[in-house]
């Protein structure tokens, strides 16, 4: 699973959802989080053959968080890293 295993180690006590972009859609990834009780919201890739479903509700609230994150890398003093 890679760089995915650390992310589990991230995810909080009582964690209900993950939501991921179609780079986590991998079935031993899921398979760990539905085993941890945490609801996977990740878009099946394009070459996937049999296509999971997945809450776009819950999904689109992702585009708010990562608009956030960009908006603060545009102010250098909260940017931990300045380009």
């Amino acid at each position: 699973m890679g760089q995915a295993e650390n992310l589990l180690a991230l995810t909080a006590e009582g964690a209900v959802a993950l939501v991921g972009d179609r780079g986590y859609d991998s079935d031993a990834f899921i398979q760990t989080l539905t085993e941890k009780g945490v609801e996977a919201v990740i878009p099946s890739r394009s070459n996937r053959i049999n296509a999971r479903d997945c809450d776009w509700f819950v999904y689109k609230e992702r585009h708010l968080i990562e608009r956030f994150f960009n908006k603060i890398k545009h102010y250098r003093r909260i940017s931990s890293r300045h380009e």
